[in-house]
């Protein structure tokens, strides 16, 4: 589908090299993960411990990381997210402005198209909330989720391109139990 279809993203992807010592270690969406962290295009928990793996461990040992961790790089209509959903579903539903951690704004101009036609029905949907026959306490709920959904439109597109959206949202992907689980998580 064209919605998913990102060839600006592939050729900004191909301009970025590899270095000769992470190529044995890396290769598919590992390879396009470690691309986007090196050209500022991704951000989130796995690029941090990416990152903090790097400092304390070494190149080899971060690449293989990336390689264990970063089988979901992803572009969503809205941004990119590198997230695993090989296992279980987006929790958000790739409703992405709703405070998710893993979510980085895009360069790509159909993603500030998306965000702003969404934005648009969202404030369509809020304006037309107090002649919805539905009882009060239905109506404020509604008022509520779309105003949340607006503030995090907003925020999305105030974001500068590569940044964090929500720095200090939820990391969905993890359960509480399990968030701090395995070999690189302290």
């Amino acid at each position: 589908s064209q919605v998913y279809d990102h060839r600006s993203l592939a050729e900004d992807l191909k301009s970025i090299e590899i270095p000769d010592e992470a190529k044995p270690h890396l290769y598919g969406k590992a390879a396009d993960t470690y691309k986007m962290i090196a050209g500022g295009l991704a951000t989130g928990p796995i690029v941090d411990e990416f990152r903090e793996i790097q400092k304390k461990h070494g190149d080899v040992v971060a690449y293989k990381f990336l390689m264990a961790e970063a089988d979901g790089l992803h572009t969503t209509p809205y941004g990119h997210c590198i997230n695993s959903f090989t296992v279980d579903p987006c929790p958000k539903h790739l409703e992405c402005f709703s405070g998710c951690i893993h979510l980085t704004r895009s360069p790509l101009t159909e993603h500030t198209e998306n965000l702003k036609k969404t934005r648009s029905r969202f404030q369509k949907l809020l304006d037309s909330i107090d002649e919805h026959p539905a009882p009060e306490a239905a109506k404020q709920k509604m008022k509520t989720q779309a105003e949340e959904r607006l503030a995090g439109l907003d925020k999305m597109l105030a974001t500068p391109i590569g940044g964090k959206v929500f720095p200090n949202g939820e990391d969905l992907s993890r359960p509480i139990t399990k968030q701090f689980a395995g070999p690189f998580r302290d």
